[in-house]
C-alpha cells in the first residue's frame, strides 16, 4: 500500500554523533533531537524553538497546540521552518514511513498552531514560512535513519467558524 512512498522517500543513514544515538527510548524526545541536529549541521537551519506549545491568547491560557521544532533557514529570506517529527521503531515498511503518518486533520493542527507562534511571536505577515515534516526510523539495537521532506505541505485554514484565526 505504501511502497509509492518508500520507493521515494528512503532512510538516508547518516553518521549521528554517539551523544544523540547513546539512548534511544524514549523515543518521540529523542528523535526530536537526532532530527534537530539532521536539520542544523546538513540543512544549516538554526533551531528557534523546540517542542514549542501555542495558547489561544497572548497572556497564556490554554495550550492550543505544540510544534515539534522550529527552525528558521539561514537564506536571504530567513524562511521560518515549522517541523513535524515522526518516527518509527519497526515496522515501517509494513505500516508505511513515518511521513505517511501525517493527516489531514494533523497538517491542520500544525497550521493552526504555526499561526498562534506567529501572532504570540509578533511575526510580521510578509515573513515566508513552510512546513517540513523529519521521519525517523530507529529500530532496537540499529542506528536511526532519517527520512525528510521540505515543503511537505501548505497553509491549511481552519474548518471551524468560531474563533477562526487568520494570518492574511
Amino acid at each position: 500500500m505504501f511502497g509509492f512512498l518508500n520507493r521515494f522517500f528512503r532512510p538516508r543513514p547518516l553518521q549521528i554523533p554517539a551523544e544523540l544515538t547513546a539512548q534511544r527510548l524514549p523515543l518521540g524526545p529523542n528523535c526530536e533531537r537526532v532530527a534537530r541536529w539532521f536539520l542544523e549541521t546538513q540543512h544549516s537551519m538554526t533551531c528557534l524553538e523546540q517542542n514549542a506549545k501555542t495558547h489561544l491568547s497572548k497572556t497564556g491560557g490554554r495550550v492550543s497546540g505544540e510544534i515539534d521544532l522550529i527552525m528558521v533557514l539561514n537564506d536571504e529570506r530567513q524562511t521560518i521552518v515549522f517541523v513535524e517529527v515522526r518516527s518509527r521503531a519497526k515496522n515501517w515498511d509494513e505500516f508505511g514511513t513515518p511521513l505517511s503518518a501525517i493527516s489531514a486533520a494533523k497538517r491542520q493542527d500544525v497550521c493552526h498552531a504555526a499561526r498562534l507562534w506567529l501572532r504570540e511571536n509578533e511575526i510580521p505577515e510578509s515573513r515566508p514560512v513552510r512546513f517540513d515534516v523529519v521521519g525517523v526510523i530507529w529500530p532496537e539495537n540499529e542506528e536511526p535513519q532519517i527520512l525528510y521532506c521540505a515543503d511537505a505541505f501548505q497553509w491549511i485554514e481552519p474548518n471551524w467558524r468560531r474563533g477562526n484565526i487568520r494570518i492574511r
